[in-house]
């Protein structure tokens, strides 16, 4: 296999990274959540920066696991660099709020995320540093 195949599939695993930590945002699965950041991550969202895995899990405590969820946080887009066991990624983002019964769809919320990844021991990739930056916020 080529460089070029080699980073083709390692955009490709980084990729799937990216999509599970929308829909475990969406389900609430905070443990899963966690397990796709490294221990000294560090998240800026909201106007807030977590240093380290453990200050980024108090935040999450409030979100239960569901299993229909109300919001739906669509990926829109990756650009992924791979060099060796770093990765970078710029994605847009959408969140719709799904509202229940009666409210109808509506997007809530739209913007980017800034990220880099390590790839471990395991050969899996972790994120080391995630930016959300909101771009647009509709009118309700």
């Amino acid at each position: 296999m080529s460089d070029t195949d080699d980073d083709f599939l390692e955009s490709l695993r980084i990729r799937s990274v990216l999509e599970r930590y929308c829909s475990l945002l969406d389900a609430g699965a905070v443990d899963d959540l966690l397990a796709l950041f490294l221990d000294d991550c560090v998240l800026t969202m909201m106007g807030r920066t977590y240093q380290g895995k453990s200050e980024f899990a108090a935040a999450l405590r409030g979100l239960t696991p569901v299993d229909r969820p109300t919001t739906l946080h669509a990926l829109i887009s990756p650009n992924i660099v791979v060099s060796g066991d770093h990765a970078t990624a710029v994605s847009g983002w959408v969140l719709v709020d799904r509202g229940g019964e009666g409210h109808g769809e509506r997007v809530a919320l739209a913007g980017r995320y800034h990220d880099s990844l390590l790839r471990t021991s395991a050969a899996t990739w972790r994120f080391t540093r995630r930016r959300a930056e909101a771009l647009a916020r509709p009118e309700r």
